[in-house]
């Protein structure tokens, strides 16, 4: 039923406030006549009621109407459960009142008692149905009720709003929530859902400090449509153009719009130079810093010379420390893909074109586990321990191919032979064909890269299609010129004479576009062993090349020294780590990832790499494709070339390869550090009352090998790069769980004073270092020798041993454990994972300090 009223909602205000006063005579009357009308409703509720003589008989009916009336009669004194949504499993009712049917429900909910019950004495039946309960049936009741009522008419109901709401009163449907109009505790009105009238609101009703935001419309023929700013003065920080276009007048703000301090970090680094970012210049009078420079002579054609590595100096001096006679001269600018020519290869019948994976086990059927396969796919051999294969498909070596022609397997053999093949090595292809998805005809050369070890494990030779000169050896002018020539090749005169040319002995001959071209050299000097040398140099230290005298093909090295400075430019956010096998174990990927989630970082670990083979796989990526250019770059290398002493052959290859690596970073403005060498966690010798750790603790005392490479690696890079021992040390001496850590090898101190006494690391940090039991529930019973495990004692106890080899026994603890004697070692190599997080976050934090 309507609800009539003769006010509207505006003129009825509940709630006083210092701008109203209500009137309490409209308010009464509002409100008898929203009662009389909800009483109204009531009665029709009830009105055709269903008649039941118990609430038996009442279940058994269901009305069609939602709502529909119904009254169980008195002398039904009974009780059952109130109607929720899910059942008649409420508090106990009544079964004699009125009742309504709630079609949602499928249920009747009682409203209330019967016009008997409600005059009856009925104390004893009531008694049962607790305050809560008749709280609750008088909610049901209103809710009936309600859905009576029209939204429109219910909107009108005010309603009482607990005050710590923030709000008195309210307007609206309580159920639902909705409440057009609210009265705040102190007397504000809000009127959530305002709609203001078409053109209620003009220009100039609005305040100055508002009108003073607006855009306005500026004269036709100034060029502009609009302008925000103050029209008076004529000042519009923003203009419109005609053309629609947006012009921010920076000048009229003082151009202090962006500056550094508005930079986010990362746009800071892209764009601003700082002095952590070193790369090498020419070295000055003040800046500069006396360091080592050197080179390897070549393998396969000793005839062959290699330049030092590209690197601003002025003078290379020294000593030729190499054990051998060298010859050195000014470099003749030809710059060499392949050094050694090994011989000619021919594809063969069968192209490989697909790579489908790898195959590694000595023995070797046809593949299956990728079918189908299709004419082309092919699998590289990869066992790691170099053997012959044997099988269907026996005789192959490590490098070959299995290629599948569209019928059967074939064995495509690679050029050379596995472990004869050296970097730079080259051979003319003599057919047409694929090898390794390489298209080759007649006349082109497939260079030698490397082998791209697995710690071991799978070991891969990489190639690639030379594109520019290949060294072809020596010949003799005076049989005349080399027969056959092939573009690109170059050759030398072994001895002075004429043959269309006349050549001084050394001088070189490059064939380029069907023509012979003459490079004159400059003279050669022969430099006796042990006798000094000093280079100068116009820019850079690769205006000097050298050979052995012998011309023999066995590599020795030279290492001088020259001023060197490096100055600042800068490179992509991405990080790049490569290595040998440590950062693989140190888990470099995953730390340095949880240190830089913002950043890419790839981690590429070859275990058992040599430092040239790691700079090898750099040079693969180069040539295939080049996806790691300009990334901040960290070579974690000379682990297993570590250097007998200062100046040898290992010396001058870590010393080589991080100075080459160091100038191909791919940007202009590259970041590059090396890791210096962790050294082992092996003991040597037990003596004084303790084992001695050499390669850690010479370090803490700087008188190892690894210390003075570790010096020169400080004058090379300025400070900017990192020593992993040294960072991994002073982690340890403040790491606060090192600090409660005892140490087993070192009984009475923990991990941290071991750290600071003689710079060894935690035993916790190297691989396989997990103990059988907690250090600390472990008790030291002393030293012994010999592979015997003691016998007796009690678990936990544990010896210390004292000889055998140190990389297997000397330093291994017997230790009993439920009852059983046993021996523990570990790898005294590698880092794990805790180690690398203590390293990464190390590396992070140098990151952060050199703005990288």
């Amino acid at each position: 039923m309507p609800v009539s009223t003769t006010r509207t909602a505006r003129e009825v205000w509940i709630g006083d406030s210092p701008l109203h006063q209500p009137d309490r005579t409209v308010i009464a009357e509002f409100q008898e006549q929203v009662i009389a009308a909800v009483n109204g409703v009531e009665a029709q509720v009830t009105s055709d009621v269903v008649w039941a003589a118990t609430w038996s008989d009442l279940l058994a009916i269901t009305p069609e109407i939602d709502g529909a009336g119904g009254e169980v009669l008195d002398s039904d004194t009974g009780t059952h459960g109130a109607a929720t949504a899910t059942g008649y499993n409420g508090g106990q009712r009544l079964n004699a009142g009125r009742y309504s049917w709630n079609a949602a429900w499928g249920r009747w909910v009682r409203i209330g008692g019967t016009g008997l019950s409600a005059k009856a004495d009925r104390t004893e039946l009531e008694v049962k149905v607790d305050q809560a309960e008749l709280e609750a049936e008088e909610t049901a009741r209103i809710a009936a009720d309600a859905a009576k009522l029209d939204t429109a008419q219910y909107e009108l109901r005010f309603q009482s709003i607990p005050p710590e709401s923030g709000y008195v009163w309210g307007l609206g449907d309580a159920f639902p929530g909705y409440f057009p109009l609210l009265v705040t505790v102190d007397g504000a009105v809000e009127i959530p859902s305002l709609t203001v009238p078409a053109e209620a609101v003009t220009l100039g009703t609005l305040a100055t400090e508002v009108t003073a935001l607006l855009p306005q419309a500026l004269p036709e023929g100034s060029g502009y449509r609009w302008g925000v700013g103050d029209a008076f003065p004529g000042y519009f920080p923003i203009l419109i153009t005609d053309a629609g276009g947006v012009i921010l007048n920076l000048e009229q703000l003082n151009g202090q719009v962006v500056g550094v301090s508005n930079l986010t970090d990362s746009a800071a680094a892209e764009i601003l130079p700082n002095t952590a970012d070193r790369v090498p210049v020419r070295p000055g009078r003040w800046r500069s810093a006396a360091a080592p420079v050197a080179l390897t002579t070549r393998p396969r054609d000793g005839s062959c010379w290699q330049a030092f590595p590209d690197l601003p100096v002025r003078l290379l001096r020294g000593v030729n420390g190499s054990g051998q006679a060298l010859e050195v001269r000014k470099a003749t600018g030809l710059l060499l893909q392949g050094t050694g020519y090994a011989g000619a290869f021919d594809p063969g019948a069968y192209p490989s074109r697909y790579l489908r994976g790898q195959i590694s086990g000595p023995s070797v059927g046809n593949p299956s586990s990728g079918a189908p396969y299709t004419d082309g796919d092919y699998y590289q051999y990869v066992n790691g321990s170099g053997a012959v294969s044997t099988g269907t498909h026996a005789g192959m070596r490590v490098g070959d191919l299995l290629v599948y022609d569209g019928g059967a397997w074939h064995i495509q053999p690679a050029p050379g032979t596995f472990g004869a093949r050296d970097e730079g090595d080259w051979w003319r292809v003599t057919g047409f064909g694929r090898f390794e998805g390489i298209r080759v005809s007649p006349g082109d050369a497939i260079v030698y890269h490397g082998r791209q070890t697995g710690g071991g494990g799978w070991q891969y030779e990489r190639w690639m299609q030379a594109a520019g000169l290949v060294y072809r050896g020596e010949f003799s002018p005076g049989s005349g010129l080399p027969a056959a020539p092939v573009d690109g090749e170059v050759y030398q005169a072994d001895s002075p004479g004429t043959a269309t040319f006349t050549f001084a002995a050394g001088d070189m001959l490059l064939r380029e576009d069907g023509a012979w071209i003459h490079v004159p050299t400059e003279p050669i000097a022969t430099c006796g062993d042990g006798a000094s040398m000093a280079l100068r140099c116009a820019a850079s230290a690769d205006e000097w090349e050298v050979r052995r005298a012998d011309k023999s093909a066995a590599i020795v090295g030279l290492t001088l020294r020259a001023d060197q400075e490096r100055s600042q430019r800068a490179p992509t956010r991405n990080i790049r780590v490569i290595g040998d096998s440590m950062p693989g174990q140190a888990q470099l990927f995953e730390n340095l990832s949880a240190e830089f989630p913002g950043r890419t970082v790839v981690e590429q670990s070859y275990g058992g790499s040599t430092s040239r083979q790691v700079r090898g796989m750099i040079d693969y990526a180069i040539t295939n494709g080049d996806l790691y250019a300009g990334d901040t770059l960290f070579m974690w290398h000379g682990q297993n070339n570590q250097p007998p002493s200062v100046g040898s052959s290992n010396w001058s290859q870590i010393i080589e390869a991080t100075l080459q690596v160091s100038a191909m970073a791919g940007a202009r403005d590259l970041r590059f550090a090396p890791m210096g060498i962790c050294g082992q966690r092996n003991f040597t010798e037990y003596t004084g009352g303790r084992l001695i750790c050499p390669q850690q603790e010479d370090q803490f005392d700087g008188s190892s090998v690894l210390a003075a490479l570790h010096a020169e690696y400080d004058r090379m890079f300025g400070g900017r790069w990192f020593n992993v021992w040294a960072i991994l040390q002073a982690a340890a001496v403040g790491d606060a769980e090192m600090q409660a850590e005892p140490s087993v090898h070192f009984p009475g101190k923990t991990e941290a004073e071991v750290a600071e006494a003689y710079g060894i690391l935690p035993l916790s940090w190297f691989k396989d270092s997990t103990l059988p039991m907690d250090a600390g529930d472990m008790t030291f019973r002393g030293t012994r020798t010999g592979a015997a495990l003691p016998t007796g004692g009690a678990d936990g106890d544990y010896y210390i041993r004292t000889d055998g080899s140190s990389q297997t026994d000397l330093g291994s603890l017997a230790i009993r454990v439920g009852g059983v004697w046993q021996w523990f070692s570990w790898d005294r190599t590698h880092l794990n994972a805790t180690g690398g997080a203590r390293l990464a976050a190390a590396m992070a934090q140098s990151l952060t300090e050199w703005s990288w």
